[in-house]
Order: C-alpha cells, then structure tokens, then sequence
C-alpha cells in the first residue's frame, strides 16, 4: 500500500489547491476535490431565496453541469435496486417530496425522499449547519419541487405522470423537443439530477456547489459522524476506517476500484483469510484523499491510452516532465520553448544543452528538496470494475531526470511528423508502439508496447529486440502507408535504432568513414532515391521512386535487387544536367568503392536505414543550400 500512502501525502502537501478550478487541455474544469466530496453532472439547477422559497430554474446543458457535491461512504459508491442518497445535491426521486404524486412507484420514490431528508436534517440539525443549506432544507419541506418545475415548464407531464421519454410522435404534436428531454438523453425525468444554490441579492458569493464554507460545513459535521475506529495499514494510526473505496478514478464513468473486497463467492480473500478485514483494514481519509489525489493527477498530467494509464508526479510540486513523452513535449512544458532547433545543424551538439535546461526548472531548488521523489505509475483495467496498478516506481527526482536525460540525448534525431511538426529530439513511447505496429493494431497490443518501453526509460533497461524487428519492418515499407505516416515511421525508427547501435554513436550527420555494409547499401539506396525524386518534381510527378518500390525487397536481398534499381535509374540519369549527373555519380563510386570487399547478397540490418535517412537528408540539406 505505498502508493497509497504516496497519493495520501501528496494530497496533504497540495491543500491550498483544494476547490480551486483548473482546466485540462480540453478546457473542461476539474479541482482537487475536498474530503467527502466528488464530481456530478446536473442536469436541473434550482434557485432558493434565503427564505427558503422557490426563486427560478433551468435546464444546465450536457456539458455545462459539472457539479462539486457531497459524498458520504455509502453514497460516494452507491449502487444496487436502494442506492443510499447523497446528502445534498441528488436526483429528483431523493430531493422532491411530491415526486410519489407524478410517479408509478409512489411508495419507493416517497422510500427515497424520507432517506434523503432525514440525512439532511441531521446535518441541518448539528453544531456544524450552514444558512444556505438551511434555505434548502425549508424549502424542500415544503414538498412542492416537482410542482415548481412542472409550472415552470421544466419537467412535463402526461396524463397525471412524468413523461418517461420523448418521442417523435411527441414533437409532431407538440413542437420542439424540451431541454430537459436534450439533457438527460436516454434518463428518465425522475432520474434528473438537481442542484441547489441560494440567491443572495447584492452579494458577491459563490453558488453552493462552488462555496468552500459549505463543503467544510460537511466535512466537519461528517467527520463527527464516521464510526468504525480502528488501525489504518497505511499510516499505522487509529482513525475510522472503510471498507467502501471510490471508483471514478481515470474519467466520470469509470467504474473499475482499485480497492474491493466485496468478492465473497470467488477467492479474493478465501482460502487465506476468513474475512476481507483480517487482509488489511484502510482509513476512510487515507483511502478518500489518496483516491481523490490519485484521480486529480491523472486529468492534470496523466495519459491515458484506451483506458491504460501512465502517470508521473513529484512529491512536492506535483508537475515533472512524463517519461512517454516526446522531446517536444517537455520543451513545450518548460517556461523557455526550445523545440524548434536549428534544422541545419546536423551534429545537433545544442541538443544535450537545451534538454538541460528544459529539465532545470525541475530540479530541486535547495536543500530542504534534495530528497524529493518521483513516483511512476500504471494502471489498467482488465474487468469494468477491477483496475490494477501494472507498474510501480519510486525514484529520487535527480535520478529520475538524468534517466530521461539519457534517454532523450541517446534517441536525438530530426524527427518528421508531418510539414507543421518537424524537430529534434526523442519520440513519445506511444509513437514508437503505433510506428511499429500501425496505428490501427489493438489497443492491449499498443499499450503492453508502451508499457515495455516505459521500463527502457525509467529502470534503463535494454530496448526489446522484437520491437526493434518490428520497427525494421515497418520502416522497409513505403509503399504500406501514406507518405507522411511512413516519413514519421521511418524518423522514429532510426530514432530508436540509434539507441539500439548506442556504441556506435550514429547521429544525422553523414559518416562517410563509416564501412558498415548496412550502413554503406543505405547511403546506395538514398542517392537512388534522391537523384529520381528530383527529375520527378520536375516531370510533376507524383509516382514513388524506384528506390522506394524495391526497399522491402532492398533490405532482404540488397545485391540483387540493387542491380534492378540501378538498371531502373538510368533513364532518369540520363535526363539529368551534365553537372548534376557529375555530382551524383561521385556518390555512387564513392560509396561503391568502400563497398567491394561487402557486397553480398545477405540480408541487412537496422543500419541502413539509418544510412538511407542521414544521407538522405544530407543531400537535401545541400540541395537547399545551392538553391538559397
């Protein structure tokens, strides 16, 4: 249970934040959510007076009703045919007293609103009450909710009964669809979700949802109630404790625990312990504010790829760079933008140093922090209600650091996302997975790619030999997918194959010492390429190159299929200016002449791709500048 005890401090050491909105990159709201507190969407928005009389109403859209609301244990995760009610906010069948006068099940509905007005009661009733929800709780004595809202052309009625649902044959009749029939979607009307708020003329305070007097009105008078004193495992104190753990944890509808004993017919627990507490007893604040916390880092800084999450954070400021990100990615987070490097410097010698100081803001800034840590986690979900945590990692932050260091500056290479995203630096992880096995594989499949790579950056482990195959493969096939996405697999590619060939310190930079036979049939098939692509662009052509139709074949027999190329090539040689057929011909014999001892017919390696791009880009780089 360390991470819980992680998520738990973590929680302690960012209550300042507590209530107060963000937005993620969606523009959605979200906030670190106080003690007994979650996240709701309304679907009506009710105003009292602080008289407790009905003031207005309207229908909130699909989008517009996020609402913080009180939770108790049993109804942060209820479920089942009886659900317990929230204590304040709820649906219509809890918060309206006359619902039974407009519903089929009179006796469950009124079963429904005793619950919920005892409750509110109580806290109405303790030393820990609130004026506002005083307001609210005179007026929903009243029982006149339902009545209020059909007067107000909120909720609709027929023949003495709340309209289930709209139909077409309804809107022939009666015109336009009603709001509320828009906001609830396939939810019947007693099933609308209510929230009240005070009108306070001439003041200047929050609505109820957003007022922190209110929720700490809540918290106090809850924590008064919570029974259950026993020893937490987490922290090893006395505190009340829970066996109930909150879902929601990666989106809104997720319903997968990360805690749950409640399995007593299979064997979760049985055979070892005769009850799930003899396995371990959680404290209701750890588990609420580690869940709370948890769930706050995942929309301010996780990933989630198809329902597997990656997740990063740092005790103390919470923020560090991910470690499946791309270069780009960290350069775009840091205050200085530093992603645009200079394209022609090819040795890219700035990398290292710019990396540097994108990760500087990062580092501890005294002494009181040189202990500081990183946390790394993953969790994923085999069931819709059972989530794992797959992987587990605590670093201290500099060690963290100088691993991503080392991984960025070992993968620097131009990366080619397309004409808007072109730089140095590393690719994401899921770039990688989705450059090996198209973008189009299975999620598991991507995301166990993922997964594998992440230990490659966080343990430093050795790269997998298959997805290196994998990306080889992919790489040797243009003619399999749209330019653009080959172009980015083929730059992820050596990406990862120069950390692969490590020892040989690749970089974009041509070699033209090198005498590896890959190497050297890589650099053969990148001035093939560029010499028929130019007189191609001049004939307005958009066919692939013969370089590029025979790669797949190049790779596995590169004799063989050269001559076939080479044979191909003439015709566009031919059309070429004497100067230029000069210039591209000292490439051929140069390289042919390194090339006679090697010549075989043997497959080849990794290496000439990594040939075939940095000559390629050589050549292109030169072309620019003789055309400047």
């Amino acid at each position: 249970m360390s991470w819980l005890l992680d998520l738990y401090h973590t929680y302690q050491n960012n209550q300042a934040l507590v209530g107060e909105p963000q937005q993620d990159h969606f523009g959605n709201e979200y906030t670190l959510l106080p003690e007994s507190h979650s996240y709701q969407v309304a679907n009506i928005e009710v105003v009292i007076t602080s008289a407790g009389d009905f003031y207005s109403a309207q229908v909130l859209p699909n989008k517009g009703g996020n609402t913080l609301i009180p939770t108790t244990i049993d109804s942060a995760s209820r479920s089942g045919k009886n659900p317990p009610p929230h204590p304040l906010q709820d649906k219509l069948q809890y918060v309206a007293g006359d619902l039974a006068e407009y519903s089929q099940e009179p006796e469950r509905m009124k079963m429904f609103n005793d619950a919920y007005m005892t409750n509110l009661r109580a806290w109405c009733e303790s030393d820990f009450s609130n004026d506002r929800v005083n307001s609210i709780y005179t007026y929903l004595k009243k029982k006149s909710l339902v009545a209020d809202l059909i007067a107000h052309k909120i909720l609709f009625v027929m023949d003495g009964q709340l309209l289930p649902k709209w139909n077409r044959d309804l809107t022939d009749k009666y015109g336009e669809k009603p709001a509320i029939f828009a906001s609830l979607g396939a939810v019947e009307q007693t099933s609308a979700f209510v929230r009240f708020t005070v009108h306070d003329p001439g003041d200047s305070v929050p609505d109820v949802w957003a007022d922190k007097n209110v929720y700490q009105s809540f918290i106090d008078y809850y924590h008064q109630q919570l029974p259950n004193i026993g020893l937490d495992y987490v922290t090893g104190e006395e505190m009340p404790l829970t066996d109930k753990h909150p879902a929601k944890i990666r989106y809104g509808g997720d319903m997968a625990k990360l805690i749950s004993g409640n399995d007593t017919q299979g064997y979760t627990f049985r055979g070892r312990f005769a009850t799930k507490d003899q396995v371990a007893t959680i404290g209701y604040d750890v588990s609420d504010k580690g869940h709370k916390a948890l769930r706050w880092l995942i929309t301010k800084q996780g990933r989630n790829f198809d329902g597997r999450v990656f997740l990063a954070w740092s005790g103390a400021e919470v923020t560090v760079p991910q470690p499946e990100d791309s270069s780009l990615s960290i350069f775009e987070l840091s205050d200085d933008n530093l992603a645009e490097a200079d394209t022609t410097d090819v040795t890219n010698a700035n990398f290292a140093e710019q990396f540097n100081k994108a990760l500087s803001g990062y580092l501890p800034k005294d002494n009181l922090k040189t202990q500081d840590r990183v946390y790394i986690m993953v969790l994923d979900s085999a069931t819709p209600g059972r989530m794992d945590i797959t992987y587990y990692q605590t670093l201290d932050k500099e060690q963290y650091l100088n691993r991503l260091r080392q991984w960025h500056t070992s993968m620097v290479w131009y990366l080619n996302y397309g004409k808007e995203k072109r730089f140095w630096g590393a690719p994401g992880l899921r770039d990688i997975a989705d450059a090996a096995f198209g973008s189009r594989a299975k999620s598991q499949l991507l995301n166990t790619s993922v997964s594998r790579l992440l230990k490659c950056v966080v343990d430093n482990a050795p790269l997998p030999r298959d997805l290196i195959q994998q990306l080889y493969w992919q790489a040797s096939r243009p003619l399999t997918m749209e330019r653009w996405e080959w172009e980015k697999t083929i730059s992820i590619a050596c990406s990862v194959l120069r950390r692969y060939y490590k020892e040989e310190q690749f970089t974009m930079a041509i070699d033209k010492e090198q005498t590896d036979r890959s190497f050297l049939y890589g650099r053969l098939l990148a001035v093939a390429d560029v010499l028929e692509s130019g007189v191609l662009r001049t004939e307005n052509s958009n066919r692939a190159t013969n370089a590029l139709r025979y790669m797949n074949a190049f790779s596995q027999r590169p004799l063989s299929t050269w001559k076939i190329i080479e044979q191909n090539l003439q015709p566009y040689i031919s059309k070429l200016a004497p100067q230029l057929r000069t210039y591209y011909q000292s490439y051929f014999d140069e390289i042919n002449d390194k090339l006679q001892k090697t010549m075989t017919d043997d497959a080849l390696d990794g290496k000439y791709l990594i040939g075939y791009h940095s000559q390629r880009f050589d050549l292109y780089q030169k072309k620019s500048e003789d055309d400047d």
